[in-house]
């Protein structure tokens, strides 16, 4: 919550976004995988199916990351405000999933909600949706959950 907060007070919406991703990371990033954001897409897009039912584009975290990440450390042009707003309210539209995924199934630790979507049964059936939209999930192997 604190990088959300943050990222709602400071005026440079490169900073924001950065305060976002890291909100991002805090929620679904998995420190095995070090900065992979093909995998935090994979958990972002399996949250938002299980527990809204539909397929929330991961485009704005894989083809951000490394973007805004790299502009954040050296420094680049600015982002759009509307795509800055938009991935905002992606980023609270997770948290809102994560909570409400933890709370259906019961659980109290944060490795218990990455754990579930990553070992569903509807990874396959995500992956090859996504696959389908975008080439750059060809050579992606998820980790086991």
């Amino acid at each position: 919550m604190a990088w959300i907060d943050r990222s709602l007070v400071v005026p440079d919406r490169l900073v924001a976004m950065l305060f976002q991703f890291l909100a991002l990371e805090a929620i679904l990033g998995d420190k095995a995988e070090g900065l992979r954001s093909l995998g935090l897409a994979l958990r972002r897009t399996m949250l938002g199916h299980l527990v809204g039912g539909g397929w929330p584009a991961p485009e704005n975290i894989y083809y951000q990351y490394e973007k805004v990440r790299s502009a954040a450390v050296h420094g680049a042009p600015r982002s759009h405000r509307q795509q800055a707003e938009r991935f905002g309210h992606d980023v609270i539209r997770t948290l809102n999933e994560f909570l409400t995924f933890a709370e259906t199934h019961g659980f109290t630790k944060r490795a218990q909600v990455l754990r579930a979507p990553a070992s569903h049964e509807e990874v396959p059936r995500v992956l090859e949706h996504l696959r389908a939209r975008d080439t750059t999930w060809d050579d992606f192997e998820p980790r086991a959950g």
